[in-house]
């Protein structure tokens, strides 16, 4: 679900779109926002932040930022530098 949201509601956007995705099999829940566009070694690269959020009450929420560019072929690679 992450990789479906990063692609059609992310990638190639302007920096703060933010999109939020929920799965209905598992009651989890997340946003994802477009922190930051650049450019490096010639390709367009994003910094994007993630809030995860469980359903179940015992597991902490999960937040991460991550660098994501992409490659000549098209695809995203995403990185934690």
């Amino acid at each position: 679900m992450i990789e479906t949201t990063l692609a059609k509601e992310i990638h190639g956007r302007p920096a703060g779109t933010t999109a939020r995705w929920h799965d209905r099999a598992s009651g989890n829940s997340g946003k994802i926002t477009l922190l930051k566009v650049f450019e490096q070694d010639g390709e367009r690269c994003e910094r994007i932040q993630h809030h995860n959020y469980s359903s179940e009450k015992w597991r902490p929420d999960d937040h991460f930022t991550l660098t994501s560019c992409r490659q000549p072929d098209g695809r995203w690679k995403l990185s934690t530098s």
